[in-house]
């Protein structure tokens, strides 16, 4: 099967649960970004597929690239590897959360990081070196299931990320 000229059929396939994986994978490289979002976010999209959407760079003026990383970054299908690829995108000067369009940076950075299968050294070490705000930093240390994430933001953040880090340790990491 080839990628259906119209657009509408196209977007039926993704939007079907029961879309086999081969299917999806050749949506996934429709010119469309809807439609490459759609398949990120599908339940039966492959790792290898999520890993082949991400974009070489993220841009959020065009949001090229930054709403298909929220998408993967979603799918709880999405590796480690794939993952680290997105944090490398993530440029310092987008995480400093002192200016509005940084926001969806900040954002995809708590997806990242809170991520089951976020690589927990790369994490915390992104983490030591990222100038985030309180706010994202607290989401993190509430959600993530990483001990070395949370050891890193129990270590040096505001006593509210401080506190959130603690009580996510002490908290049984059942599935999450």
């Amino acid at each position: 099967m080839s990628i259906p000229a119209d657009p509408a059929i196209a977007a039926a396939l993704v939007r079907d649960l029961e879309t086999p994986a081969d299917i999806l994978a050749e949506l996934a490289m429709s010119p469309l970004a809807f439609l490459r979002e759609g398949v990120a976010t599908h339940p039966n999209v492959t790792a290898d597929v999520l890993d082949s959407l991400v974009q070489e760079r993220l841009d959020p003026v065009t949001d090229l690239g930054l709403a298909l990383a929220r998408a993967i970054a979603r799918n709880t299908r999405t590796q480690s590897t794939t993952l680290a690829k997105i944090m490398g995108l993530l440029a310092p000067d987008k995480r400093d959360g002192a200016r509005r369009e940084n926001w969806p940076f900040e954002d995809l950075t708590a997806l990242v990081l809170t991520h089951r299968n976020c690589p927990e050294g790369e994490g915390a070490a992104f983490l030591k070196r990222a100038r985030l705000p309180r706010d994202p930093k607290a989401r993190i240390a509430r959600n993530t299931a990483s001990r070395e994430i949370l050891e890193a933001l129990k270590s040096k953040d505001s006593a509210t990320v401080q506190r959130a880090a603690a009580l996510n340790l002490r908290a049984p990491n059942d599935v999450q």
